[in-house]
């Protein structure tokens, strides 16, 4: 299923300013909806990344709309679904991120942590579950990467917690716990990988797309 929507343009810029590396991703394409869906994110030309950089060597804060931290080992793939229907929990979404290296004589470990915007279910009778909560969700993952006998191995944890707001019947309203806990791996040996994730959550609607379509 390969057509001009697929296409993606944007642009990376690279510089530095006293000391501190600093980039700027820009990307979109036209896999929008165009029948006026209030959905942020599929608008009829949308924007896929939009974000900037600042940070030395070993660590760096990212500001704007990219991938969250659940879904790092995404499957690149032109197929818009990515793997989400299948249990690919997941999405970009407007965040401030940081994330720390620590080299070690056997590897590499990272340390990552976000604030992201807290997206949940946008269907009727709800605009915005996550939003209308008025409270950010936090993410976070540890991975450690390392090599045995030419063969790359990495593997980490991965999680979230947040809250989302729906609005009852009566006038009212309730909060709910929106969480994830999981485990990430990749194995690689000259040009075969082979990655994936186990992951367990709860109220996964919305942009974590843990619901699988259900």
């Amino acid at each position: 299923n390969l057509n001009f929507k697929h296409s993606r343009f944007g642009f990376l810029i690279k510089t530095e300013e006293n000391g501190y590396d600093i980039l700027g991703n820009f990307e979109f394409d036209f896999y929008g909806d165009m029948s006026g869906s209030n959905n942020p994110n599929k608008i009829g030309i949308r924007v896929r990344k939009a974000w900037v950089q600042f940070g030395k060597e070993d660590w760096n804060i990212r500001a704007g709309l990219d991938w969250m931290l659940l879904t790092q080992l995404y499957p690149h793939l032109s197929n818009f679904p990515s793997g989400a229907y299948m249990g690919n929990i997941g999405y970009r979404i407007p965040q401030i991120r940081l994330t720390k290296w620590i080299e070690t004589e056997s590897g590499k470990i990272t340390l990552q942590a976000a604030i992201d915007r807290e997206f949940g279910q946008t269907t009727t009778p709800w605009y915005d579950t996550g939003s209308d909560s008025g409270l950010p969700d936090f993410q976070g993952r540890i991975v450690y990467d390392t090599n045995v006998n030419d063969a790359k191995i990495h593997f980490g944890l991965i999680g979230h917690v947040g809250k989302e707001q729906v609005d009852l019947a009566d006038g009212g309203d309730k909060n709910l716990d929106t969480y994830s806990y999981g485990f990430e791996y990749k194995l690689g040996y000259g040009r075969f990988e082979l990655s994936g994730k186990i992951w367990k959550g709860r109220n996964l609607d919305g942009w974590y797309t843990g619901g699988v379509a259900q």
